[in-house]
């Protein structure tokens, strides 16, 4: 489960976000992943752990986002053994 299914960055330089990823179900949710599938460079994540409960930071690259037209979407899928994809909308305003 995640903790939040969309997250927005305003400029021109927006503080990092979290998003809190948990296993819903029973066993253990792990070997996390996530991928960015619109190719917006702009952005880079990070999780503390490949095992849930874990975080996601994800954070703007205000170089390249400069160049970015306003309300520009990324989508980041994030998926783990055994568990349906989930996808966090981004928006950079």
């Amino acid at each position: 489960m995640l903790s939040r299914d969309s997250l927005t960055f305003d400029r021109p330089n927006p503080p990092a976000q979290t998003v809190r990823i948990t296993n819903g179900g029973s066993g253990t949710l792990r070997d996390l992943s996530v991928r960015e599938t619109t190719g917006a460079d702009w952005l880079f994540v990070l999780f503390d752990s490949r095992i849930a409960p874990a975080t996601l930071t994800v954070a703007v690259d205000p170089a390249k986002a400069a160049g970015e037209p306003a309300n520009s979407l990324a989508l980041l899928e994030i998926s783990g053994a055994d568990a349906m994809p989930r996808v966090i909308k981004v928006v950079l305003k």
